[in-house]
């Protein structure tokens, strides 16, 4: 994996995007915590009344997160019939969500907007 860094605050590499926000926003530090915290409870970046892209996008992955965490659980509950699929799905659901939850949450703290894998493209907040 080889990374360049460009003129521009972008550091691109063969197979990640980051964006450094260094000159689009200035972030304070309890913005960057309100936004690791939007994983947890995804809308308490608007009650703090801040409308910043930051807080909004990962206001936005912390809800993607939730409807991640809402399906597996339909899944597993359709799954439970069947107790072989059903613990592996547990198991594999178990490893996303802690996957998604810390990259978010490391994302928020430097600062970075990172979208998740795969369903990091899904836009609800705007």
């Amino acid at each position: 994996m080889f990374l360049v860094v460009g003129f521009d605050g972008r550091v691109q590499s063969n197979n990640i995007n980051v964006r450094c926000n260094m000159a689009e926003e200035e972030l304070t530090q309890g913005e960057k915590i309100i936004g690791g915290l939007s994983y947890i409870i995804f809308f308490l970046s608007f009650m703090n009344g801040n409308k910043k892209k930051f807080n909004k996008f990962h206001a936005n992955q912390g809800l993607l997160l939730l409807m991640l965490i809402v399906i597996a659980n339909v899944v597993n509950i359709t799954l439970s019939y069947f107790p072989i699929f059903y613990w592996v799905s547990i198991i594999l659901f178990i490893i996303a969500i802690i996957y998604f939850f810390v990259i978010g949450v490391k994302s928020a703290a430097a600062g970075e907007m990172d979208e998740f894998p795969i369903i990091g493209k899904i836009k609800f907040i705007k």
